[in-house]
């Protein structure tokens, strides 16, 4: 680019001297004989001379002189012939100058005009002694026009230029020293070559050129091209401004330009482009607007900006250096080549900033300077549709322009599955939200680990989620939520320190200071009522532990440590606590305690049964709890102790009370009442709650009756609301009383 400066302003210096001078010199040689004086055109007189010259001085130095070898008068007075003209013109200085060269021209006197028909030759900075260290600048066209009135020089015919770093033409030119512009008609072409080793040449095209010099500024009309080497500039009308005899700006209208190289290539355009030119001629930059538009292509990408104003900045090498694109800024980057194909990206902000790898091939980075959107298209059927919006937004891209983190504040990600195999249910949408948000991308383009911080939030479906921290991990389909996490749906909802979440699944692991709500299963009665049991009833199930499992939609729950579930008066503490909630099993682990609450209808007071056991199972179909591993029953003025005891509930509707319970081996039942202690021992026993009434059998049943002695039989029944005992025996073993005395 520096080329076409010098190339252009050098061009222009050559005319506009040729010109300048010659209309200098016409005029003085007028002033200075005008009307001819006879002493001076004495040759004149005789109507034809040979080997002619005239010469002007001023302050003792010649500043013009003029040489002809033949001259004569035509048979109109006014007009003159010369032939074999030579017009030196010196320079200020004496030590140079402009020669004009002619084989015929004429000079109209009335008309103040002087014509050239034939070729003509300019040559600028001749010495005055001695040869030129360079190539002088030199001029070739025919048909030039000089008016000597007005000091405009015109043609209408072709006209080249040759100057020490390269050559030019147009066809039709002018010159105007009053207002010290220059134009080429028409078919302008210029060519230059930068002195300094290893520059590019550069071509300048144009339909019309005009050169303003008190400006430093070239006008090219109605269009232009700046070609070098690989590098063009197109444009409408366009302005070019000089520096010191540089290019260093072009301003275009309705402009375009491109950059290719092997491997890699740049266009850019607006209504109007700005290019910013170095000291050597290379691209600096470049500024469109409005309607600015770049593509940058290389192997693994195609990359597009649209945008009121995009601001491009080049290296030493003209390599694109970095993008800066305001208002309304769309950014989309397409992937090539690479398999799998990554999903494209589309980055929508007023304000975006892009800085390109060493050698202006892929992307290093890309900052928004406000709002933004981030959006991922999918390249195969099979991925997610992904947005992200952000206050602000940083982008880091690896080798091949393939994106490899993201981060953004104030941010909401919105992820669309993709459609579901033929069968098979849709998968849900899902977002997030949170202040902050890091995300790194595996070599396919798709988000690899995605952290999010402060307020993080997350929804799919029915599903919500918020915590202080949230994880994504695409590998492993898992959402990482911990700091105060809680997890909730239609269902119910889980709170812990930290919640892992299978998003392909629904299974979740929550872990530390847990604490769950469920709401209960209610399966109809066939005569439509409603059973209640440890897992029904009208309130949801709340549950603590130190963690928990859900699996299968919830469906499978398992509490791990110190777990309590609880619903309305009832309760259950275990080291852990199983929930088939499918099958309507409930299963519980090591130091177990169970509370259930008498809640018959027309209870006056509140009471509770409790259990204690090893292992407890409970089963809603049978509305059994099933205690093993040492158990001990409390109800109301009764406690039974054995090795397992099995509790059935009542069957009545929305009552969850114990109705009888069965114990076996070890049996050991007391019973309490005001003024009365009872105690029966056995290998198996049976108590019914409504009727208040215990059976005793198996290994030498036994009751000890504060009031009434000791009792032994095959099988002992006793009320305990009133003194009526039971007692059977076998043929062969009669029933065994001893009787207190009544003191």
């Amino acid at each position: 680019m520096r080329g076409a400066r010098s190339l252009l302003l050098l061009a222009i210096l050559a005319i506009a001297g040729f010109v300048a001078f010659t209309y200098l010199s016409q005029r003085r040689v007028i002033r200075a004989s005008s009307p001819i004086a006879p002493d001076a055109l004495s040759p004149l007189l005789s109507g034809s001379a040979e080997d002619w010259q005239w010469s002007k001085s001023q302050d003792g130095r010649t500043i013009v002189d003029i040489r002809a070898k033949n001259f004569r008068q035509l048979k109109d007075a006014s007009r003159f012939e010369l032939e074999g003209v030579r017009l030196r013109i010196f320079h200020k200085e004496g030590d140079q100058f402009d020669l004009v060269t002619s084989a015929r021209a004429e000079f109209r006197q009335a008309e103040g005009v002087l014509y050239s028909d034939g070729d003509v030759e300019i040559t600028l900075g001749v010495p005055a002694e001695g040869a030129s260290k360079h190539r002088l600048v030199s001029i070739q066209s025919t048909g030039i026009t000089f008016d000597s009135k007005t000091g405009r020089a015109s043609t209408d015919r072709a006209a080249s230029f040759v100057f020490e770093n390269g050559n030019g033409k147009a066809t039709g030119a002018s010159y105007d020293p009053s207002t010290r512009e220059l134009r080429m008609l028409s078919q302008v072409l210029l060519n230059w070559k930068s002195p300094k080793p290893g520059a590019k040449p550069m071509k300048i095209e144009a339909g019309e050129l005009l050169y303003r010099e008190p400006a430093a500024a070239v006008v090219l009309t109605p269009w232009a091209r700046l070609t070098r080497e690989a590098s063009i500039i197109e444009g409408a009308e366009t302005l070019v401004t000089l520096e010191d005899g540089a290019v260093r700006r072009v301003d275009a209208k309705n402009g375009k330009g491109s950059d290719t190289e092997p491997k890699r290539s740049v266009e850019y355009s607006a209504d109007r482009l700005l290019v910013e030119f170095s000291g050597s001629g290379e691209v600096e930059s470049v500024t469109g607007e409005p309607n600015a538009h770049l593509t940058s292509r290389s192997d693994s990408a195609v990359t597009t900006v649209g945008s009121r104003r995009v601001d491009l900045a080049f290296d030493d090498s003209n390599a694109l250096k970095t993008v800066h694109a305001a208002g309304g800024s769309v950014i989309e980057s397409k992937p090539l080549g690479a398999q799998p194909l990554p999903p494209a990206r589309i980055l929508k902000s007023e304000v975006v900033s892009l800085k390109m790898r060493p050698g202006g091939k892929e992307i290093e980075s890309v900052e928004t300077e406000s709002k933004g959107r981030l959006e991922f298209l999918p390249s195969r059927a099979d991925q997610p549709r992904r947005e992200l919006d952000g206050d602000k937004m940083w982008i880091a891209y690896g080798p091949g322009n393939r994106i490899q983190s993201f981060r953004s504040v104030n941010v909401v990600t919105r992820t669309f599955p993709p459609p579901a195999p033929a069968g098979r249910p849709q998968p849900s949408e899902s977002s997030t939200s949170s202040v902050h948000l890091d995300a790194s991308f595996d070599a396919s383009g798709q988000i690899q680990r995605m952290e999010q911080r402060e307020n993080f939030t997350y929804r799919e479906g029915a599903r919500r989620a918020k915590a202080g921290r949230g994880l994504l991990e695409s590998g492993a389909n898992r959402i990482t939520l911990e700091n105060a996490a809680r997890m909730w749906d239609d269902a119910g909802s889980t709170a812990a320190d930290l919640i892992l979440l299978d998003q392909r699944t629904g299974n979740f692991d929550a872990r530390g200071h847990v604490a769950s709500s469920r709401s209960p299963e209610k399966p109809g009665k066939p005569d439509g009522g409603k059973a209640a049991g440890l897992l029904d009833g009208e309130e949801p199930v709340q549950a603590t532990a130190d963690r928990m499992t859900s699996r299968e939609n919830n469906t499978l729950i398992h509490y791990i440590g110190n777990a309590v579930l609880w619903q309305g008066g009832n309760r259950i503490k275990a080291d852990e606590v199983e929930v088939d909630r499918k099958n309507r099993r409930l299963a519980a682990h090591r130091r177990v305690f169970t509370e259930l609450e008498d809640n018959r209808a027309g209870a006056k007071t509140r009471s509770f049964t409790t259990v204690r056991a090893g292992e407890m199972t409970y089963t809603d179909a049978a509305r059994l709890a099933h205690y093993s591993g040492g158990a001990v029953l409390n109800s109301p003025g009764i406690q039974v102790k054995a090795a397992s005891i099995r509790a059935y509930l009542a069957e009545a509707d929305s009552e969850s009370r114990l109705e009888k319970a069965f114990a076996d081996t070890g049996v050991v039942i007391d019973q309490e009442a005001p003024g009365r202690a009872r105690k029966g021992t056995s290998e198996h026993a049976e108590y019914y709650v409504d009727e208040e009434k215990v059976i005793l059998r198996g290994g030498d049943p036994t009751l000890v009756d504060s009031l009434r002695g000791r009792t032994r039989g095959t099988e002992l029944t006793w009320f305990s609301g009133d003194d009526r005992l039971l007692v059977n025996g076998l043929p062969e073993q009669r029933a065994n009383s001893k009787l207190l005395r009544r003191k």
